[in-house]
């Protein structure tokens, strides 16, 4: 069912109990290994790996995509050295993709083997949090609203009893399903970082499902990979400048906080509801849906709000939609209150 692509880089030593964990894992088919350090790997020989061995560092995503060339199974775990994979969490990350059809899949990860330390979600990057940041350097106000609103998405990423929509997952461990992408899979013009939240948006923009599940749990010792001859803070820097230029062209115009236009819809996922999932009837002042009043939706009602409430709203336009609990956006529209 499931081919592990693990990339290498002068970490082999790490790789060693991870590989020895997959492959007691009844699930994984085969395991692939990237080598970008140009070593001969000799600590992993007796073991039944597949090693891909690169001269040298081609980057991450291109050694990923390297090894999904190779890949024959339906579902891909991309997963890095030090990573330790709880008991369950791969036939949970599994399961939910079976029943959702999820294309994306991604656990939480504790930092610690004694899971005292929970990692947070993935930050991503978007023109809108590059603005939080930078206000947050201008302002004292904005930083303690920035670092609120954080503190927000962490306890609901934490909180989460259920597969959630999570619009950015870690590369550090993502399930795959490989026919839902045109390859190469990741975009290559990321050395290093930003190949997942690029995948992310990508999905999304295709009217993919996206998901967190609670339920699959790992470690992740974080970074545990040498420093490359370029520093990582410079890859990183790099891959973040590729970015915004890959999502907003004229980069330059736009961070010098141009006047605001009309708000533009964002990426809708329209689809039915998954059976017995909780629905959510939300109505909102704008395509954003920021903010949003919501209430819980049944079968038999109406996609409508009921006549007491419309009766109170002021004239101009509203939108509605429904919204599943794990599948999405289910379906909208505009509302006009008439003057």
């Amino acid at each position: 069912m499931i081919t592990t692509i693990i990339v290498n880089y002068r970490t082999a030593s790490l790789a060693r109990p991870l590989i020895q964990q997959l492959l007691a894992e009844p699930l994984i088919k085969e395991i692939i290994i990237v080598d970008n350090s140009g070593e001969a790997l000799e600590e992993l020989k007796d073991l039944s790996v597949r090693v891909i061995s690169n001269p040298c560092n081609i980057g991450f995503g291109r050694a990923v995509n390297q090894g999904a060339k190779k890949a024959s199974t339906p579902y891909l775990l991309v997963i890095n050295p030090d990573v330790r994979i709880c008991p369950g969490a791969i036939q949970a990350l599994l399961d939910t993709a079976e029943r959702t059809r999820a294309s994306l899949l991604g656990p939480r990860f504790y930092w610690d083997e004694r899971k005292i330390f929970r990692l947070p979600p993935a930050t991503g990057l978007t023109l809108a949090w590059e603005f939080f940041l930078r206000a947050a350097t201008l302002s004292p106000y904005d930083a303690i609203l920035v670092s609120f609103y954080w503190l927000l998405r962490h306890e609901r990423f934490w909180r989460a009893q259920k597969p959630f929509y999570e619009p950015f997952l870690s590369g550090a461990c993502l399930l795959i399903r490989q026919n839902d992408f045109r390859p190469p899979l990741f975009d290559e013009r990321f050395f290093l970082y930003y190949e997942d939240t690029d995948l992310c948006l990508r999905a999304q923009k295709e009217k993919k499902l996206v998901l967190c599940v609670p339920q699959a749990e790992m470690i992740h010792f974080w970074n545990q990979s040498p420093e490359p001859p370029v520093s990582k803070a410079y890859l990183m820097e790099e891959s973040k400048q590729k970015f915004l230029q890959k999502y907003y062209v004229d980069i330059q115009n736009v961070l010098r906080f141009p006047p605001g236009g009309e708000t533009k819809t964002p990426f809708l996922k329209p689809k039915e509801a998954l059976p017995n999932e909780k629905i959510f009837l939300e109505v909102g002042i704008n395509p954003l849906f920021i903010p949003f009043a919501q209430a819980d939706w049944q079968a038999d009602l109406n996609f409508d709000l009921p006549k007491e409430i419309k009766l109170r709203l002021a004239p101009g336009k509203y939108f509605l939609r429904l919204r599943g609990e794990i599948s999405g956006v289910i379906q909208q529209k505009e509302l006009k209150i008439p003057s």
